[in-house]
This record gives structure tokens, sequence and C-alpha cells, in this order.
């Protein structure tokens, strides 16, 4: 049998504790944003950076494999644990993880919604077709033309980015057998 070296990472509960703190403050974000309704949102609503909220999410999701940080959970919030340690949150950490190139800047963000506020609804459109209100749909084709070209490289990037997120976590998992986590002991 072959033995792994493994890295030992050190984790202070203040650590943890900060984790979960923006795990929870992104979660919040996610379900009182329009996520659902847009295709994306200003990095302005995030608690923190794109790059933080990708760090702790990794670190959180790769943790809570292990059964020594599970133990640590349970102890130490036993009022959130059967919480944190659901498989609901851990397909949560990896949706928010997946869901973060959607955050974008201000000028991009305009650049997307602005196009998707083009598209009339499936109910407007064919009231259009049915009216025969031809100069309507000519109009709002001749502006669904102007845009498309920067959108649509926005939203490449987004799906690009969504694609390297599910693979970035799939090897995370895959790396989790060389590292050995432990918590500091608390001073007293």
């Amino acid at each position: 049998m072959e033995t792994i070296n493994k890295s030992v990472i050190k984790v202070s509960p203040d650590h943890f504790n900060a984790v979960l703190s923006i795990v929870s403050a992104y979660g919040s974000v996610l379900e009182t944003s329009s996520i659902s309704m847009e295709p994306c949102q200003s990095v302005t609503k995030l608690p923190c950076s794109k790059d933080t909220i990708k760090k702790v999410i990794s670190f959180l999701y790769v943790a809570l494999t292990f059964e020594n940080v599970r133990q640590w959970v349970r102890e130490h919030y036993p009022e959130h644990a059967e919480n944190i340690l659901s498989n609901k949150y851990y397909l949560s950490l990896r949706d928010g993880y997946l869901y973060l190139p959607t955050f974008l800047s201000e000028k991009d963000c305009n650049v997307v919604l602005s196009f998707h506020r083009l598209i009339p609804d499936k109910d407007k459109l064919d009231k259009m077709i049915l009216n025969s209100d031809h100069e309507d749909v000519d109009l709002l084709i001749d502006k669904m033309k102007k845009i498309p070209n920067e959108c649509s490289e926005i939203l490449k990037k987004i799906e690009d980015e969504q694609k390297e997120a599910l693979v970035e976590l799939n090897c995370l998992l895959e790396t989790a057998v060389s590292i050995q986590i432990e918590f500091d002991k608390v001073s007293e």
C-alpha cells in the first residue's frame, strides 16, 4: 500500500468563523437577488471580492469532506451543525461557486441587462406578431442588433468561467486526499 504524504492545513476557530460569515453573507445575497430573473448581477452586491468568496467556498467545500472538520462543526456549532453538514448546504456551496461568474462589473452588467430587457416576454412578442405590429417588431430587432456583439462576449465569458469553476471544484475534491486539516487549540 502506497503512503501519501499529506500537507497539513492548520485552521484557527476565528478563521473558520470568518469563512462561515462570508459564505452566509454571500448566501444572503443569492437569496435576495434576482439571480433567477436576471442573467447577471453587479459585483457591488457582493459582501467582499469575488476572489475572497471563491477562496472561502473552495476551502469549505473541501473541508466539509473531512470527518474531523465535521466533528469540530458539531462541537462548536451545535445549533447550526445539522444545516452546515447537510447535503443541501454542500450543494449550495457548489451552486454559489458556479453563480459567482454571473457577478459582473457595473459596465458589463449594464450591457447584459440592457440586452436582456429588450427581449419581450413571449406573450408580448406573440401579441406584436399577431397584431401585425411590424413597426414595433422591426424596432425591437434593430435595438437587438446593436448590442449583441459586446453582450455575447460577456455571456461567453460567464459560460467559460462557469465551466472552469466546475472543473476547479472537481479538482479540489481530487486533491483533498493529499491534505489534512487540523484546528488550532482555542486559547483560554
